[in-house]
């Protein structure tokens, strides 16, 4: 049907388990909102702070997207759904960004609480980027307006990348400033 199908998974002659396939790409949850009358749009990026989410991203717990359509759905409420919003956790996400966009650019706020994200190319991030990724492009868009954008949520190791050259630059300017000494 155009909701997905359940197929068992075997190996070896061994039920090892299910699974459940669909065109729908994330791991979402309900969050409630800060502002319950706050209009948010699948593709937005939202900040969580003290359990409820809003467009504020500055010193965020956590950064969200709303999801568009999720294989996975969470914490249900059980009244006033329009109080709470579906936020990705995990997964390919339609994302609102400023464009233009290259293929594994990092995707963080705009910084204007509005929702969209900006692009930034993982070799120019800084330490303060990372605490600030919302996930990674997974395509390009080469137009300079707000574009959405397949961004893979959750499930990055760019982190860990931009970690290894922010320790490589702090190494070198360590060993510069020892060579400066020794002159």
């Amino acid at each position: 049907n155009s909701y997905g199908t359940v197929t068992k998974v075997a190996a070896g002659g061994q039920m090892v388990g299910v699974a459940f396939a669909s065109g729908s790409g994330d791991y979402a949850e309900y969050l409630p909102k800060l502002n319950p009358l706050q209009e948010m749009e699948a593709g937005q990026i939202v900040g969580i702070q003290q359990g409820k989410i809003s467009f504020n991203t500055a010193d965020a717990d956590n950064l969200f997207v709303i999801s568009t359509q999720p294989i996975v759905l969470g914490n249900e409420p059980e009244e006033n759904k329009d109080h709470y919003e579906k936020a990705a956790f995990l997964g390919q996400v339609p994302v609102w960004v400023q464009g233009p966009v290259q293929a594994g650019d990092f995707i963080l706020p705009s910084g204007n609480f509005d929702g969209f994200g900006i692009a930034i190319h993982q070799e120019k991030a800084s330490a303060a980027d990372l605490a600030n990724l919302v996930g990674i492009a997974w395509e390009s868009q080469e137009e300079e307006d707000l574009v959405l954008v397949n961004v893979a949520v959750g499930i990055s190791n760019g982190v860990a990348q931009v970690s290894k050259q922010l320790d490589h630059r702090l190494t070198q300017l360590e060993d510069d400033i020892v060579e400066m000494e020794l002159e």
